[in-house]
């Protein structure tokens, strides 16, 4: 069995293709994860198929185009059965520091739908460990997830095992 979060709809070639050939190689699961908010309905859309499925969310590197309102769009939309978790949400500092508090007040948005859903978050953190692992001791035991865009060391891992993260 081999499960992978990807982003399939990227992809150069019709989804239906991309799922086609993710099973032919042995893939059990995909969790097609969803970036910005014009991306949320053809992800749903595609959790339809029973090797999919979708997580929604805004990523930390593109708050700051998110259209007003967005947290009550994306509650709505993340409500849906094919989603099965909230995010890519996060804190990335490596390209551009001046959004920090945009991201930061974002990710706690994300944290509250998925609290609001009962369902774990998607935690992109890049750059940005002290603040990811700061806002997560805030709201360890009320929130799960998993960590993407790990590149730290096993002192890093280790808070976030701590505070419920994979």
């Amino acid at each position: 069995m081999i499960d992978s979060h990807c982003h399939i709809h990227y992809l150069d070639q019709p989804l239906d293709q991309s799922v086609a050939e993710a099973k032919e190689h042995g893939i059990s699961r995909l969790l097609n994860v969803a970036v910005v908010e014009s991306e949320w309905a053809a992800n749903i859309a595609l959790g339809a198929d029973d090797l999919v499925d979708v997580g929604l969310g805004v990523h930390p590197c593109d708050v700051q185009k998110a259209k007003l309102g967005w947290q009550e769009r994306l509650l709505k939309a993340a409500a849906e059965p094919a989603v099965v978790a909230i995010g890519e949400t996060g804190l990335d500092y490596y390209h551009d520091k001046q959004f920090k508090k945009l991201q930061l007040e974002a990710f706690e948005d994300h944290i509250s739908i998925a609290k609001q859903l009962s369902k774990p978050i998607i935690v992109h953190m890049r750059d940005a460990s002290a603040d990811t692992i700061a806002l997560l001791q805030r709201h360890k035991g009320t929130v799960k997830g998993v960590i993407h865009c790990f590149t730290e060391d096993w002192a890093t891992a280790k808070q976030l095992l701590d505070c419920g993260m994979l």
